[in-house]
């Protein structure tokens, strides 16, 4: 049986619409206070119904935690979370969580369910940016006492413009991880700027070259906790 077309299109519009939004920054320049479901205390992110927790990607004293922003979006069956940073282009760590899968999608295997998520969020930046993922690497990683298995996909993002307002071409870098303790599951999808990327813009690619450190310290403090 396959994920349900709500929850493939609650995990394609997060960030878009159906959530609640918090911290960021206003006109450009103000960072905006970070007021959140979860808690967040001294830079670690708990679910306020539990399911999961995290170090927030971006270190507390750091300009990218200052112009953190937050989306979330929590039901009895889903959670939807993005952690992204003005002040880190192009970085976006988005955390969904599936609580209780085998009653409230009875039939899904968790193994299929993985693989769904996987291509829909694939599909999702190709259509967007009219590219395709590449992918580097497939594997079997420890993510706290759970095994995950991790995707990683490399995109060249093209120039885009709308409104008379241009984005800067670049590479893309994608990790993707599923995990499932038999009875809740997450998928996290985490993309950033490749410091390789071949673009005028040095300043901009220069914030990106601490991303894969914050990467790894976000993936190992992640745990799925029981709800």
């Amino acid at each position: 049986m396959q994920l349900s077309r709500k929850s493939l299109s609650a995990l394609l519009l997060l960030g878009l619409i159906g959530c609640s939004t918090t911290g960021g920054e206003f006109g450009g320049l103000f960072p905006l206070p970070k007021v959140t479901e979860g808690t967040l205390v001294d830079g670690w992110y708990t679910a306020k119904d539990n399911s999961f927790s995290v170090k927030s990607p971006f270190e507390k004293e750091s300009t990218e935690y200052t112009y953190m922003k937050i989306e979330e979006h929590y039901s009895a069956t889903e959670n939807h979370i993005v952690f992204s940073s003005s002040a880190a282009s192009a970085e976006v760590y988005r955390v969904d969580i599936y609580k209780n899968i085998k009653s409230s999608k009875p039939g899904v295997d968790a193994t299929e369910m993985g693989k769904q998520l996987l291509s829909a969020y694939t599909e999702r930046f190709q259509n967007a940016y009219k590219t395709s993922l590449i992918q580097q690497r497939a594997e079997t990683i420890s993510i706290g006492p759970l095994q995950a298995i991790s995707h990683s996909f490399v995109q060249q993002i093209p120039e885009r413009s709308q409104n008379l307002q241009r984005a800067m071409a670049f590479t893309a870098l994608h990790t993707s991880y599923f995990l499932e303790d038999g009875e809740n599951a997450a998928f996290i999808w985490i993309n950033r700027m490749s410091v390789g990327s071949d673009s005028p813009y040095k300043a901009l690619i220069a914030r990106s070259v601490k991303a894969e450190e914050r990467l790894k310290e976000f993936i190992n403090s992640f745990r799925l906790n029981k709800p």
